[in-house]
Order: C-alpha cells, then sequence, then structure tokens
C-alpha cells in the first residue's frame, strides 16, 4: 500500500477506530469495525471508488452483505462501503429490505418516416401548401402540425423536411350555361353562387378534377360561372305620368312609342294573356302591372316633348306603387308600399329604439339631420332600409338592416345651421322595387312647387308612433316670407334664416313633426322622379297655422354631401310638375259683366308660439 493511500485510510479510520494508547505501537493491526447491519469494514481494507450502479454509504445503512476489503469514503467523510442503489437511503427510495426496480432509459425515437410524393404532388414547405392542399407559393402561413402527424413529412432536400402537396390546378376556360349561368368577376359571386349587385367577398375560383375552371367575359378577362337569381316579379301601380301596356310598345329609354292603335298599347297578345310576361319584357327590377284588358304589362313613360332625345331617364327618384292587401283601406295620408323607397329608419341597437329618419342617397350613405346621432357612438346605431309598418314583418318584400360605420358631419355646423350628417354602411345595400335612392339637386336650384314629406310622426309631439308610413304634401316657402312669419313668434324680428335653411309648410294639421327628422323634402319632377330638397331639421310647435318647418338646404350643402357620398344621382332634367287649372263652370244665370267678389285677403292669425324644437 502507498504512502499516500495509508494517510488516507489512516484518516478516514479515525472517526471509527480509537488511535494508539500511550505506549502502544503504531505497527498494531486496527480492530475490525462491525455494524449492526449486513456489513463490516476491516481494518486492512482497500480504498475503492464506487461504480455506477452503488453509492458510498456507511456499513450500517445497506442492508445487503458487501465485501470488508473494500471501503470507501462517504460524501460526510467517514468510512462506508459501496452498497447497490436499490438498497441506498434517500429520497424516494423504498424501507429497508425492499428492493427497487430501475427501468432502462428509453431508447432514442426512430428517425420520422419519410413519404414519397406522388406524380400530381410535390414536397414544398409546409407554408406553401394552402387549405385545400394546392400549391401556393404567394402564401406565407403557419404549418399544419396535424397533417405532418396523419401523413408525414417527406425531405425537400438533405436535412429540410416537407409536405406533400398538390401542384397547381391548371386552367381550363368552360362555356356558362346560358339560361342559369352568367360569367362574371369572382367578387360579384356570392356564398351561395348567384350574382351579386354589389361587390362582396371574392368567390374561390372552383377546382374540378385539377382544372381551375374559368370563362371569357367582355375584352378576354377572365372570370367565373356564376348562377342567375330568380326572378322575383313584384306587381306595382303606374305613376300619374305612366301607363300599363304590353309588349314591345316601351322604347330603350321607357317611353312609349309613337303607337296608335289603342290594342297595341293597352292589349296583349294572346300567348301573353294566361301566362306570365316574359322576363325581357318586364319592367325595372322586375316589376310588371295588370292591363286593362287582362294580362300582364310594364309600367311606361307617356311621351314627352321636353325631354332631350339623347339623355336617358335618371336612375334614382323613382316611386313604385307596389300592390298590397288591404290598400283599399287605408286613409288619404298613407302611402303604398314602395311609394317611398328611400326612406330609411334608424334605431339604437341595444333596446331597438327609433331614433330618427333618414334617406337613401346611394348604396353605401344615409343622409339625416346631424342633431340626431350626434349623442351616439357609430357601434351603438344601426339603419333600416324597405320598413314600411313599423315592427311587423307582413310586408311582401323584406327590410335590410345593416350597420353603421362612420357619421361625418358639417365643418360648420352650428346650433340650428348646416344641420346635416352622412352616415356611411357597413356594406352595400341591395336596391330593389321598395329600396331606391333619391336623386340629388344640382347646384344653386330652387324650389318653389309642392313638396313630400314622409315618416312616422308622432302628431303634435304627443300621442304615439304612426305604425304604417306616412306623408304629407306640403308647399314650399320663400325666405322672406318664412322670415316674417318666424317673427311673428317668440324668435323676434331680429331672427334671420342662415343660407344652409329651406321652409316649407304653415298649414294646419299639415307638417314635419317629431319622428320626421332626418328625413327628405322630396320634390316630384315633371318625369315623375323626385329630388330631395332639404332634410328635416326643426319647428316652432307642429303643424300650426302660418308657421312653416324650416329644413337644411341639401342645395346649399351640396359640396359637403357630394364630399362623402359616393354613387349618387343628380338628376339630368328637373321640371316642376305643372299646375292644374281650376274649371270654372259659366253659369248661365251670371251675367257675362259681372265678376264676383272676392274676399279680402287678411293675414293668418298665428297661434301661440312654442319654442323652437329639433325634431326627434
Amino acid at each position: 500500500m502507498g504512502r499516500i493511500a495509508c494517510l488516507a485510510l489512516c484518516a478516514a479510520l479515525a472517526g471509527a477506530v480509537p488511535g494508539p494508547q500511550a505506549g502502544e505501537s503504531h505497527s498494531q493491526q486496527p480492530t475490525q469495525a462491525s455494524s449492526a447491519g449486513g456489513g463490516a469494514v476491516s481494518a486492512q481494507a482497500t480504498l475503492v471508488q464506487c461504480g455506477l450502479g452503488s453509492s458510498c454509504v456507511e456499513a450500517s445503512a445497506c442492508s445487503v452483505s458487501s465485501s470488508s476489503s473494500e471501503a470507501c469514503v462517504t460524501t460526510e467523510s467517514f468510512v462506508g462501503v459501496c452498497c447497490p442503489l436499490e438498497s441506498a437511503p434517500g429520497e424516494g427510495v423504498a424501507p429497508p429490505g425492499s428492493l427497487i426496480s430501475v427501468e432502462p432509459p428509453p431508447p432514442p425515437p426512430p428517425p420520422p418516416r419519410m413519404v414519397v410524393c406522388s406524380e400530381k404532388e410535390d414536397c414544398v414547405p409546409p407554408r406553401r401548401c394552402d387549405a385545400d392542399r394546392y400549391i401556393n407559393r404567394r402564401q406565407w402561413k403557419a404549418p399544419d402540425v396535424d397533417y405532418l402527424d396523419q401523413h408525414g413529412p417527406c425531405e425537400i432536400r438533405a436535412g429540410r423536411e416537407g409536405v406533400c402537396c398538390r401542384l397547381p390546378p391548371e386552367p381550363r376556360e368552360v362555356q356558362c350555361q346560358p339560361d342559369e349561368q352568367r360569367c362574371v368577376r369572382n367578387n360579384f359571386c356570392d356564398e351561395k353562387g348567384f350574382i351579386s349587385d354589389y361587390s362582396v367577398k371574392p368567390s374561390p375560383v372552383p377546382v374540378i378534377d385539377g382544372f381551375k375552371d374559368f370563362c371569357k367575359m367582355k375584352y378576354g378577362r377572365k372570370g367565373i360561372c356564376c348562377k342567375i337569381p330568380p326572378i322575383i316579379r313584384t306587381e306595382i301601380l303606374c305613376n300619374f305620368n305612366e301607363k300599363c301596356v304590353g309588349p314591345g310598345v316601351c322604347d330603350e329609354k321607357g317611353f312609349i312609342q309613337n303607337v296608335t292603335d289603342e290594342t297595341a298599347i293597352f292589349g296583349l297578345p294572346a300567348e301573353y294573356r294566361l301566362g306570365e310576361l316574359p322576363p325581357e319584357e318586364l319592367g325595372p327590377f322586375d316589376t310588371f302591372c295588370q292591363l286593362p284588358r287582362g294580362g300582364t304589362g310594364r309600367c311606361c313613360r307617356l311621351p314627352d316633348p321636353e325631354w332631350p332625345r339623347r339623355l336617358k331617364l335618371p336612375t334614382c327618384g323613382h316611386s313604385f306603387h307596389i300592390r298590397m292587401p288591404g290598400d283599399n283601406t287605408r286613409h288619404a295620408r298613407e302611402t303604398v308600399f314602395g311609394e317611398i323607397p328611400w326612406q330609411a329608419t334608424i334605431f339604437e341597437k341595444e333596446t331597438d329604439k327609433f331614433v330618427c329618419g333618414g334617406t337613401i342617397v346611394s348604396n353605401r350613405q344615409i343622409i339625416t339631420s346631424d342633431h340626431c346621432v350626434e349623442t351616439y357612438n357609430t357601434s351603438q346605431l344601426y339603419v333600416r332600409v324597405g320598413e314600411f309598418i313599423l315592427f311587423q314583418e307582413s310586408e311582401p318584400l323584406a327590410h335590410q338592416d345593416i350597420d353603421v360605420r362612420s357619421v361625418k358631419t358639417h365643418p360648420e355646423r352650428g346650433a340650428l345651421f348646416n344641420d346635416i350628417a352622412v352616415i356611411e354602411l357597413e356594406r352595400h345595400l341591395k336596391f330593389t322595387p321598395h329600396i331606391q335612392p333619391i336623386c340629388l339637386p344640382k347646384y344653386n336650384q330652387k324650389f318653389t312647387g309642392r313638396c313630400v314629406v314622409s315618416g312616422w310622426a308622432k302628431p303634435a309631439f304627443i300621442g304615439r308612433y304612426q305604425e304604417r308610413m306616412e306623408k304629407l304634401e306640403l308647399p314650399t316657402v320663400e325666405t322672406p316670407a318664412c322670415e316674417s312669419s318666424l317673427w311673428e313668434t317668440h324668435l323676434g324680428h331680429f331672427f334671420r334664416l342662415g343660407e344652409s335653411m329651406l321652409c316649407a309648410g304653415g298649414e294646419k294639421d299639415a307638417d314635419a313633426c317629431r319622428g320626421d327628422a332626418g328625413g327628405a323634402l322630396a320634390c316630384p319632377s315633371a318625369d315623375g322622379t323626385y329630388v330631395m330638397a332639404g332634410v328635416a331639421a326643426w319647428s316652432v310647435g307642429c303643424a300650426e297655422q302660418g308657421v312653416p318647418s324650416v329644413y337644411t338646404s341639401v342645395t346649399r350643402t351640396l359640396r359637403f354631401t357630394r364630399r362623402y357620398v359616393r354613387g349618387s344621382k343628380q338628376h339630368p332634367f328637373f321640371r316642376e310638375v305643372p299646375k292644374e287649372e281650376p274649371k270654372v263652370e259659366e253659369s248661365p244665370e251670371l251675367p257675362a259683366s259681372s265678376e264676383p267678389e272676392m274676399p279680402a285677403s287678411s293675414a293668418p292669425e298665428l297661434p301661440a308660439s312654442s319654442a323652437p324644437e329639433l325634431r326627434r
């Protein structure tokens, strides 16, 4: 035994073997250390290092018999024995006398099974494979872990893994079915596969048998075959300047041709009398009318010698009188379904509370009064169009509810001035016979006739809203006459109308009241269409004799309106409706020289005025 080993063994045995007494020789053999356990350490034991399967512990702590000729040094610097790990004490070890089975470490996982792609596939990075498992080198998405687990990876090149993805489909030109489909752009085909009147979320191009089918539109542009929506025929009543005629009588502009034969105008060929009118002979938005002698026809305008030949009829401001059961029992002020198709209503989202009226001017914008919506956030409101009877679903055509995206107000808005706002909708409106935009006026256009106001007003600020939409014909009032009438109220002689104000009304029991705010003052043209002259704003009282109401002039605020409205139409050839002169019957008893006495004109008595009210 070397000198260094003897010194280490002697230092280790110092705690277990007593040192030599006085007078004893150092060459004396040390006594054997025993333990109550199964091991003992000899004084002549050889100092060793325990292997991987054992641990150095005191001899009394080892339950397995061990060799007494080998010794080791524990972590506490005591002499011990190498004891197997099954019986070594420690955390998580079974009590003495029991063996713990030690499982061998798991083998390393096998390398992933590489798959071989087919002839119609290629191994690409997972982010280049779209949802339909076609290669799309333009996209960048996260790898699909589930697909890798099911199908396994493939090898792109040494050390890189990918997925098997189908090759991009080859384009293939197809022909659409003539009677069922039409070639359109994919953003004009809705989710159900029908042609849409406005742009929607683009539909995916169909892939059939590995080919991406496309069709040819005009000028060689590519599109997809989309189904033609079913025709919904709507029966209407013709306007005052229209007649219900048979097929082949209306020209391209919608006027009755110079036909003198009454049978050709009001009759109908025998093959159409018992059946429906052909689709190509239907009126705008698939409308039809009942001919006087039986059968179906379309409403066509009477010849108008003043209308310019090269000018097309306006596509806005049309009033469709849609036939509906019970129209004969309505009172004079109630409208016919579709008669005011530009009317819109604004509601609260949470409570469905009626907020204000509005006017459709395009397929995305609504015009209303600013004081109606100034206290709301856009997320609190929604707009309903096509409503006829409030909170009922009995109309022949459904209404549309659309959320509000933004509200634009006039930059020079005052307490009573420039009370106008433009509401932008979240999506486009779908125009139907009962949902139509009104025409906007031209710059510096003036209105002097009688105009129409509509809504569900509360008469004289009391009572409840009308269930059925009503309308009133009101005379427009010149600015000087309107100021004179308002001077007689509490506003006084110092009140002046602003440039953005327009007056109408002043007749007893006939006025726009609370609930009509935001609605349009629509003035009819001689061609049967309507133009928006004003927006209902405020009044002094309601329906009082000699006190007209005040509207925001659309003509004076047209620059602001045209800035935020896209797709609106201006009336191309507006003319006032000619006034019908009353017929005076000559009485034989009245001498020709005598004239009837006319009552002296007197100023109307103005009632006690109330505070000016902003309509709600």
